[in-house]
């Protein structure tokens, strides 16, 4: 039987929690904190990358309520920021770069791969974003001019399609919403396929490998 160890991640500041959202090859995990004070208490977030060789977290605010989502290889990250009005963003060697789908009320980022590494870009980032209540799934993609191609499950109902994470081949995964719940799918060669945990009511497909190996919750 193998045997796991658990290791605890906390942000030294943090007095509202910490959550862990991604993980590199060297280790290097990055996720959000808050920090709340006052009377009434209020609540501020922000994201962080922990690097596991020297225990050491670096704050990331690209702006108010900062969620620090995916880490490529090379070290890229992607979240998301703002009050309602949410901003998707790229740090990329010491730069935040704003991806804000055009015409939309809303853009998260969640994932980013390698393809396209080295500098200045590495990778092809998943996301998803509103146009008024209705979410789109999307792949931006071609370096800081680069285009963002949506995503529509065909299946998806008025409650739309979210996109999560991507592997190195492309092949990304994700949420479509419809009368009878949610329902994860992966998009791979322009064809979406569902996945529906046999044993749930509602999958949420999160994360994919370059084996094509995923990770849900249902």
């Amino acid at each position: 039987m193998s045997v796991y160890s658990y290791t605890a991640l906390d942000v030294p500041s943090a007095t509202g929690g910490t959550s862990a959202y991604g993980i590199n090859k060297a280790g290097l995990i990055v996720g959000g904190y808050a920090i709340t004070s006052g009377t009434p208490p209020s609540s501020q977030g922000y994201g962080f990358l922990y690097n596991p060789q020297d225990g050491t977290y670096t704050t990331l605010n690209a702006g108010p309520f900062t969620s620090a989502q995916g880490i490529n290889d090379s070290g890229e990250i992607v979240g998301y920021y703002g009050i309602g009005s949410n901003h998707g963003f790229l740090y990329s060697f010491g730069t935040y770069i704003t991806l804000d789908v055009p015409g939309a009320t809303r853009t998260q980022a969640y994932g980013i791969n390698n393809v396209g590494f080295p500098f200045p870009f590495a990778g092809q980032i998943s996301g998803s974003y509103s146009v008024g209540s209705t979410n789109h799934g999307f792949v931006y993609s071609g370096g800081t001019a680069g285009t963002y191609t949506t995503l529509d499950d065909p299946l998806a109902g008025p409650g739309g399609t979210f996109a999560f994470g991507i592997n190195n081949n492309g092949q990304v995964v994700g949420t479509y919403n419809d009368a009878s719940g949610s329902h994860g799918f992966i998009y791979s060669d322009g064809t979406y396929t569902t996945l529906d945990d046999p044993a749930g009511t509602d999958t949420q497909a999160l994360g994919i490998n370059d084996l094509g190996e995923i990770v849900v919750i249902y």
